[in-house]
């Protein structure tokens, strides 16, 4: 599956030619500086094309009105035709299992996904405070489908009783969001489900109320 992920993110980056996908590696040749209209060699390969350029004064001029004008409306146009993709916020589904090592150890590994923007924030506590220095963390990764996702490790000792949660902080969530791990099942919680994970919470507590309320009376 990882590979998969890989490749169709390496698709996006590629040149298409007679069914061939070619992988091009780009690296800094020469740099416009706008201020002196000048241009900076960043290998030493570049100089002798630096030292023509530098003597175009015109195409300098050029240049700097294109940066300064013409690409800045270019820029704003294809931010606003791009806004609804870019400006997007996807929730994140959280699924939280555990692991036995053989010394006696338990690895509990919290999976982040689905989410956009890329930017977030995932570590685990114990008894609501955060452990972050003992967070493991595998980076943030592309999922192929224009969203994100990343995973968090910790090592604990489960003879040592505790309360386990995965905290997420993200730009599409109110506020921040807490997976809880227990030993009997894993936590699975899909934050665009929020409300109706509560609703259906407060619905079961109100109804075991009634029948322990019922039972008491009969």
């Amino acid at each position: 599956d990882s590979c998969a992920v890989i490749l169709t993110e390496l698709l996006g980056f590629c040149l298409c030619v007679s069914g061939f996908h070619i992988i091009q590696t780009i690296f800094d040749f020469l740099t416009f500086d706008k201020e002196t209209m000048t241009w900076v060699a960043a290998d030493i390969g570049a100089q002798i094309t630096k030292r023509r350029w530098d003597a175009e004064v015109d195409d300098n001029q050029g240049w700097n009105l294109y940066l300064e004008e013409e690409c800045i409306l270019w820029l704003r146009s294809a931010l606003e035709y791009g806004k609804e993709t870019l400006q997007r916020k996807v929730r994140p589904t959280a699924r939280v299992s555990d692991r036995s090592s053989h010394d006696g150890l338990t690895t509990l590994s919290c999976k982040v996904s689905g989410f956009y923007p890329r930017d977030i924030t995932v570590t685990w506590l114990k008894n609501g405070e955060s452990r972050q220095q003992e967070t493991y963390s595998e980076g943030i990764l592309p999922s192929g489908d224009g969203t994100y996702q990343t995973w968090v490790t910790m090592e604990i000792d489960p003879k040592i009783k505790a309360h386990y949660s995965c905290r997420m902080e993200h730009e599409s969530l109110l506020e921040p969001l807490s997976v809880f791990w227990g030993k009997a099942t894993c936590g699975i919680l899909e934050t665009n489900k929020l409300f109706g994970y509560k609703l259906s919470w407060a619905r079961t507590h109100f109804i075991r109320k009634i029948i322990s309320k019922d039972s008491f009376t009969s």
